[in-house]
């Protein structure tokens, strides 16, 4: 998955530029979310200067969410849309 290295450079640009939080959201309807969640979390886990910050695992689908949460290092911050809401969750 080649854009995910690119997407990896453009967090690590974020961080280096004083991002507090990363949003990830892997929602595309050609891309196999759930595959593309686990291995992109599996890289910001792999670079130090970007697994300090929290990411905010964000889809529409839970089983994409399910997959962040699983592979994901650091504090995360889990955002559910739902019709008429917005539900957020902090995990430590």
């Amino acid at each position: 998955m080649f854009f995910l290295q690119e997407a990896l450079e453009v967090a690590k640009m974020q961080v280096e530029n004083g991002a507090q939080i990363l949003d990830i959201n892997m929602d595309e309807g050609m891309l196999d979310s759930v595959r593309a969640m686990s291995h992109f979390c599996n890289l910001i886990a792999s670079e130090p200067d970007i697994a300090r910050v929290p990411l905010c695992i964000d889809s529409s689908d839970f089983s994409v969410v399910e997959a962040g949460l699983k592979c994901a290092q650091v504090r995360r911050v889990l955002v559910i849309t739902l019709v008429r809401q917005i539900l957020v969750f902090f995990f430590s």
